[in-house]
């Protein structure tokens, strides 16, 4: 059951819903990258794959691609991969064996 809250001074229109128990839980673990943190990360990914695809080897059109769901942070919560891999992972019908 909700706890309604009525903002100083406020009207009815004014009215906001809470959770008697408290805000809601988030579900799962959203990552956000912000902009000044992605050059820094892709130049450890960069580092780190040796400026190749982690999945494939290929060394074209890459990017970083968050693990979902990881239970880390940052670089250890991301690869260095090509467009055709990440394509792959999310989207299985596109799968290529032979990639």
């Amino acid at each position: 059951m909700d706890t309604i809250l009525r903002n100083q001074g406020g009207s009815k229109s004014d009215l906001g819903r809470i959770p008697r128990d408290g805000p809601p839980k988030r579900l799962g673990r959203k990552r956000t990258i912000f902009a000044e943190n992605l050059m820094d990360m892709e130049k450890q990914l960069q580092q780190r794959s040796g400026n190749t695809c982690e999945l494939c080897g290929s060394e074209a059109d890459l990017g970083i691609y968050e693990i979902p769901d990881s239970p880390s942070n940052g670089v250890d919560a991301a690869i260095y991969i090509c467009n055709v891999c990440k394509e792959q992972i999310e989207n299985p019908e596109k799968v290529d064996p032979n990639h």
